[in-house]
């Protein structure tokens, strides 16, 4: 698969970014994940581009997703990545394969973001972490008082991304968006990852509110535990 996505990938950027300055190809098929449903992610550096904008279309029977910038919106979004501790777009770089180099310093880049994602993302600040506790526990609060069923899944829904957001950036660990949350907090810890998936399916499965909230609760613990009284936020 990975060779035939090179060819489509090579083609795509020879027609479409003839005079670009990077071309990486990235994503689930260069990792050895794809499938049938893969798509090719292609982040291009192109000067000539007058802003970044992401773009989805077909190329022979491939679906692609092209994320295109020039060097100076490049640098803003890698930035941008850092300071919300979802750094996806250097994570493509350190991944990917490269298309196009003009520059001969993907290598570079490669060390660069790799020693970026090593170090993890900043710690929280104390009013980052009282502000985590406030959400968490306003949702915990609506989860109590909620009768409806559905309404309460909405709630649990959102608490489940706070939750393993907070925990994951409380240990200055990477989060993701959608489906990549759940794969960041299986690489944060495997096994934490199994405690938090029984928690919620407690609920999903059984609608058992208590269990949920016993587990929010040991994770607040250490910094804390639920706040509401005493929590100012100057605007």
């Amino acid at each position: 698969m990975l060779g035939c996505a090179l060819i489509a990938a090579r083609k795509f950027v020879q027609e479409s970014y003839p005079d670009c300055q990077l071309a990486i190809l990235a994503g689930s098929v260069v990792r050895g994940e794809g499938n049938e449903n893969s798509d090719l992610d292609i982040v291009i550096i192109n000067k000539t581009e007058p802003s970044p904008y992401r773009k989805s279309l077909i190329y022979d029977k491939w679906p692609i997703e092209v994320f295109v910038y020039d060097d100076k919106s490049f640098d803003t979004f890698c930035d941008i990545g850092v300071q919300k501790a979802r750094p996806f777009l250097m994570s493509m770089i350190v991944e990917g394969i490269p298309i196009v180099d003009t520059k001969k310093n993907v290598n570079v880049l490669k060390r660069e973001f790799e020693d970026v994602i090593k170090k993890g993302p900043k710690p929280l600040s104390d009013d980052e972490i009282k502000e985590y506790r406030l959400k968490i526990t306003e949702m915990v609060e609506d989860l109590k008082g909620s009768s409806d069923h559905f309404e309460s899944t909405f709630i649990v829904n959102r608490l489940s991304f706070l939750l393993s957001e907070f925990v994951m950036r409380l240990n200055r660990h990477w989060i993701g968006e959608g489906k990549w949350m759940h794969r960041e907090l299986i690489e944060f810890d495997s096994k934490y990852a199994e405690r938090f998936n029984r928690a919620f399916a407690s609920f999903y499965s059984n609608k058992d509110k208590d269990r949920l909230i016993e587990f929010v609760e040991e994770n607040l613990a250490s910094v804390g535990g639920f706040l509401f009284s005493g929590y100012r936020d100057v605007r």
